[in-house]
């Protein structure tokens, strides 16, 4: 009788280092992307303490603003109250541009 495997055990070596190869291939690429994915996730984490640095940075100086406007508002007149009102809006808006910049780069 003949054997009818005889042929797939002869071509069984060259398969084992077939997949063998492969397999060699997917786990490199597998130690990259963990490295890789590791590289991202130290970036996320110094983006989230600029960015949380950047919103007390902005809550700080929004504080000292409103205690400027009070302390010029007792002492300046209407029409340098609302010019230093308006400049204070801008840099508020400035302030809000750079934390949005700084979110959307997370």
């Amino acid at each position: 009788m003949e054997d009818l495997f005889a042929e797939d055990r002869k071509n069984l070596p060259q398969r084992l280092d077939h997949i063998s190869l492969k397999l060699s291939k997917v786990l490199k690429e597998n130690r990259t992307l963990r490295a890789e994915r590791s590289q991202l996730q130290e970036e996320r984490r110094t983006l989230r303490q600029t960015i949380d640095r950047q919103r007390e940075d902005s809550l700080a100086l929004q504080k000292q603003i409103k205690s400027s406007v009070i302390a010029v508002s007792m002492t300046a007149g209407k029409d340098e109250v609302a010019a230093l009102r308006d400049q204070i809006d801008a840099y508020v808006a400035e302030l809000d541009r750079a934390i949005a910049t700084l979110q959307t780069a997370n």
